[in-house]
Parts: structure tokens; sequence; C-alpha cells
């Protein structure tokens, strides 16, 4: 096995201690929905690359909770909060095929590491959306979009906001996650929440692809009628 460290604040950039396979994902993974999901927030702008933002590195990813897309539960991992996830430095393409997502196969957010497989590494914020994978059971989809409207008006919204002080892609960022879900989500399966120290960041979550895009834009639609 390959293990890679890398650590840059970079956006775009893999932060966490990474243990990893090169290989194949399986044929029995269904890909549709959160490819179709990604593509229409890639021409929405909150996920993908532009020059103009972030120093042109790439923005946002997409992952879906590994039991929830694989056929017959066939070659599931040995965890339960194994989880798909766009793979890092594919935020240019408009479009993923099935060689561009990577699969987390177990993590640990308090040492800020994780053991995944694929034939591209996985995305900058993969703790983060292992942490809500670990934290709610019931939730099968995760997004880290990038909007400067709902991270500027999260007060408005009364969305959750995870303090300024705290960087992304750290072990400081998974706790508070972790403590946001089990306090201000509790019994709820889907939710936004925006990362004030991580310009433009917000996350969305439900219990399918779906249900997270579109409570996702229904809050961005928000902002026009407020």
């Amino acid at each position: 096995m390959k293990k890679d460290s890398m650590q840059t604040t970079q956006e775009g950039v893999i932060k966490y201690q990474l243990d990893f396979r090169q290989k194949k994902l399986p044929e029995n993974i269904k890909l549709d929905q959160l490819t179709q999901c990604r593509s229409q927030l890639v021409r929405l702008g909150l996920v993908g690359q532009d020059d103009s933002r972030y120093g042109g590195f790439g923005f946002g990813n997409l992952s879906a909770r590994y039991a929830s897309v694989v056929e017959n539960g066939a070659g599931l991992p040995g965890s339960p909060d194994a989880f798909l996830i766009t793979g890092s430095q594919t935020g240019h393409l408009d479009t993923l095929s099935r060689d561009q997502y990577v699969l987390v196969e177990d993590f640990d957010a308090k040492k800020n590491s994780l053991k995944a497989c694929g034939l591209v590494k996985p995305s900058s914020e993969s703790l983060s959306h292992g942490v809500v994978y670990h934290s709610k059971p019931e939730v099968n989809a995760v997004i880290h979009g990038h909007d400067r409207e709902l991270w500027q008006n999260a007060q408005t919204l009364d969305l959750p906001v995870i303090p300024s002080h705290i960087p992304y892609g750290t072990v400081a960022m998974a706790v508070a996650i972790d403590k946001l879900l089990v306090t201000t989500f509790v019994d709820r399966a889907a939710g936004v929440f925006v990362m004030s120290g991580h310009e433009d960041g917000v996350i969305a979550f439900g219990p399918d692809m779906p249900v997270a895009m579109n409570l996702l834009l229904n809050k961005k639609s928000a902002i026009n009628a407020n």
C-alpha cells in the first residue's frame, strides 16, 4: 500500500494522512444520481474550478454513503461509514466518469487519517464528509459547495455557522462538525451549515443526493426572497 502525506493549506490539495490503494472501483456501484447532481452544481458554480476564484484551484465536492450506491450490498467495506467521494483535482471537469471517484473505506478524524482506494485520490474535504456519515447514520449524501451569497448571508438565513478560527481540512474542523451535528441537527436527517473559516464554504447533507442538493438550492433561492 502506498502512504501519502501532504500538509498544505491550499484549496484542492490533500491535507491528511492517506493510506491509498490504486485500483478500479467495482462495477456494481450506481453513480448516475451522484454524477447528475454534481454536473448541475458545476453549472451553477457551486462546484468546479475557475481561474478567478481561490487561486484557480478546484472547489467543492460530493459524496454518497457506499452502502446507498452499491447494488445488492456486494463488496461492502467493514466500516458502515465508508463512502464514495469525488476525486481530488477533478474540479475542472464538467462531468465525472467512474474512474474519477474514490472509495473511502475507513477513516479516523482524530488522527486526520483515512484509507481509500480508486484511480484518483480523495478530495481534500474527505474527513469532513466522513464525520457527517459517522455522526448521522440516516444521512447518505453530502455536498461541500462554495457560494459567496450563502456564506455571507448565513445569519439572515438562520444557518448554523462553524467559527472562523477553525480552518478547513483539519482535526479541529472535523470535531466542530461533529459537535454541530449532534447538537443543532439532532433528530434531523437533512440540513445546511456554513464554515466561516473556509471562504464561501457550505455543507449540505440529506438522506439522498437530490434532497441534499434541493435543500442547498432552496437556501440559495431564499436569499432573494428576504
